[in-house]
């Protein structure tokens, strides 16, 4: 979400009040299609996830999010998000985030978390998965951890018939892993 434009402000605000604690970063790819899973909890914490990947991250959007117009434009030019809501066919929404990953783009929902409908959409796109959480602690100063866990590859469900039983599977492995990367 920050922007070259952005960035000279925000990023000081952000190293000013919040304290980043980054866990796993062996585990970010550097390039290719990613799907970055995680808790994102407010937009200081997406900023911070932003500020720890060190890539261009796309955010998909609930369309709630995006309902006034004006908001809408600043967050599509300045902050790289589009509304995509994966339980209805938002034909324009997938349209974009599948051309994301097709650049090696990395793709992130916010607010995060997964669902039925993003779960299909990350076994359609067949590329990796970031599983990430977020916690904060409030002490004197604000504390951001962020855990990166393993990437998933779902290429082995390639080709075979996507039902709700490997639906029901793709986000146990995934919660498993984000309860994991809390503790």
């Amino acid at each position: 979400m920050i922007c070259r434009f952005l960035n000279p402000i925000l990023i000081p605000v952000i190293k000013i009040f919040y304290k980043l604690k980054i866990q796993g970063e062996e585990n970010i790819p550097p390039s290719g299609g990613t799907i970055l899973l995680g808790d994102q909890m407010n937009p200081f914490t997406a900023l911070a996830t932003e500020m720890a990947l060190r890539r261009k991250v796309f955010w998909a959007v609930s369309p709630s999010i995006c309902q006034p117009k004006l908001l809408r434009f600043f967050l599509k030019i300045f902050w790289r998000c589009f509304s995509l809501n994966p339980e209805l066919p938002d034909i324009r929404g997938f349209r974009y985030a599948f051309n994301v990953l097709r650049k090696s783009g990395l793709l992130a929902f916010y607010p995060g978390g997964i669902n039925q409908g993003i779960a299909l959409f990350c076994l359609r796109a067949g590329c990796n998965i970031l599983p990430m959480v977020i916690t904060q602690e409030a002490l004197s100063r604000q504390r951001i951890k962020i855990a990166f866990g393993p990437v998933y590859n779902l290429n082995k469900y390639q080709g075979i018939i996507v039902d709700v039983k490997v639906i029901k599977e793709v986000i146990q492995i995934i919660n498993q892993t984000m309860e994991q990367l809390k503790q």
